[in-house]
């Protein structure tokens, strides 16, 4: 057991180690470790209540410490030893410099509302900052520095110099007056857990040149995008209400279990997806590329300068429009919604269109086959297509009902031109240096021409307008009807055909060839 006066003398160490110390500097040497920078004359225990307010101070911590508090309202206190604090004030013209390369901040309660404010130059910091809307975080230079199990809300602004890399390991980050990336090297946003729950927040904005990476889940506010900035997914599931990009700037989505969800985008820009990809409100896109197999879905509609869909499928929603669209092995849906396109080149093998219509009224390509749910493709009057083979099919494998192909301009054939189960229908003319072959098709237009030598047609169940019509009955009783001199032979009863409103109709004998 202690004496009397052991616990007196105990009581009486207490006392005074758990007291006020204030910096003056008086040692010179500018180091925490230093009984000759305080007032008191002695090192700061970690019961203290710690102050820096001398405006021309500078003070490193020297050594590994913790303290109660620390309050710094003038002058600048360097960390490059780790650290752990109760409370940390900086107020007044104080300054705060983390930068401990691989060592951390700890502090259960920071709140910055200095002009200066929060210089994280490297290192970690855990526990809960708020930094205030008159205050600034600097998170500038190439270094790391990352948040551990953090709760940080920035209500002034942050900047972040290019090259930097933010570390976000299941903290809680709200940059709620911006997060402002500097242009020049890559930014990455990226987390030391591959099952991290991080959440950050608030507005980001991408200067002029500006690259950042995404691998880690975020939940912007809005993001603006530079002029030839740029922004790449590679982890993690990207959620923004707002998107705006400026010219040349450009959005890649990639990777594994990544995606973006917007609520509108506003691009002068270009976007490229491998993966998931969700827009609600209406929309303005510049260039949007689509090459993967996830869903790309707009709730809102879209005005296009360019879109590519080379494979996957796009969702559309209302009326939508494009200077340009290709479509190559892909899907293109929504109900009750439209495209009205300049130019369209189908570039197959294979496009399917479900419950949507598509206007087309410029110079455009179809290769490959379309298929057709309960949808349309119209080319307008003046429109021309060019195909070096095209073919249409009903996408359920049953006949459609209606007139879901129109053709109103020109469609130039120069191989196969195939209708199987479908209807089409317009004033336009065709052109085919090929086959034609209808089966279970219905086929009217202005204008049908064959116009090879080595064309010919087969088909059931069709009728068309051509430009001239005769006819012969040969000795081997199987009918002939030529069109510009060219002849096509029916295997069954020949479909009416009718020229300048005249039609004929022709029956075919059994063995007719």
């Amino acid at each position: 057991m202690k004496s009397f006066c052991a616990v007196i003398a105990s009581f009486l160490l207490l006392t005074v180690n758990a007291g006020t110390l204030t910096w003056t500097g008086a040692g010179s040497t500018g180091v925490w470790d230093d009984y000759r920078n305080w007032d008191q004359k002695r090192i700061p225990t970690s019961s203290d209540y710690v102050i820096i307010d001398t405006s021309n101070a500078s003070v490193t911590l020297d050594i590994p410490f913790s303290v109660n508090t620390l309050h710094i309202s003038a002058g600048t206190f360097i960390q490059p030893q780790p650290f752990s604090v109760g409370n940390l004030i900086v107020d007044g013209s104080g300054v705060f410099n983390l930068n401990s390369g691989t060592a951390s901040l700890s502090a259960d309660s920071a709140n910055i509302t200095s002009q200066s404010g929060f210089i994280f130059s490297s290192g970690y910091f855990t526990g809960s900052m708020l930094v205030s809307s008159q205050s600034t975080l600097d998170l500038s230079g190439a270094a790391s520095k990352g948040f551990n199990d953090a709760k940080v809300i920035v209500q002034g602004s942050t900047i972040c110099d290019a090259g930097a890399t933010l570390n976000f390991n299941g903290s809680t980050v709200n940059f709620v007056g911006g997060l402002e990336i500097k242009g020049g090297n890559l930014v990455n946003f990226q987390t030391n857990n591959p099952n991290d729950d991080s959440t950050i927040t608030g507005s980001l904005t991408i200067d002029p040149k500006g690259q950042v990476q995404f691998l880690v889940p975020t939940q912007f506010n809005s993001i603006s995008m530079g002029m030839a900035a740029q922004l790449t997914v590679t982890k993690g599931q990207q959620q923004v209400t707002g998107l705006t990009m400026d010219s040349n700037s450009v959005v890649v989505i990639a990777g594994s279990n990544t995606g973006l969800t917007a609520g509108s985008i506003s691009s002068k820009g270009s976007i490229s997806t491998l993966n998931a990809m969700a827009v609600g409100g209406r929309s303005q896109i510049l260039n949007l590329i689509v090459d993967g197999a996830a869903p790309v879905a707009f709730n809102g509609p879209v005005a296009f300068g360019s879109l590519t869909v080379k494979s996957g499928s796009i969702s559309l929603s209302g009326a939508n429009t494009a200077d340009s669209a290709q479509f190559g092995t892909a899907s293109i849906s929504g109900p009750g919604s439209s495209l009205s396109v300049g130019t369209l080149k189908l570039a197959g093998p294979n496009t399917n269109l479900a419950n949507t219509s598509i206007t087309v009224s410029g110079a455009s390509t179809f290769n490959g086959q379309v298929q057709i749910g309960s949808g349309s493709i119209t080319v307008q009057s003046g429109a021309t297509v060019q195909a070096s083979q095209f073919s249409l099919l009903a996408s359920n494998g049953l006949p459609v009902s209606g007139n879901t192909f129109i053709n109103n301009g020109n469609i130039a054939v120069n191989s196969v031109f195939t209708i199987t189960q479908f209807t089409a229908a317009g004033t336009g003319s065709y052109t085919v240096k090929g086959k034609l072959a209808l089966q279970n098709a219905d086929l009217t237009a202005g204008t049908v021409a064959l116009a090879s030598s080595t064309s010919s047609f087969t088909g059931s169940v069709s009728s068309f307008n051509a430009k001239s019509i005769s006819s012969t009955a040969s000795p081997l009783n199987f009918i002939d009807f030529t069109v510009d001199a060219l002849t096509f032979h029916c295997h069954s009863p020949c479909p009416a055909v009718s020229s300048s409103g005249r039609t004929s109709t022709f029956q075919a004998s059994p063995n007719s060839s």
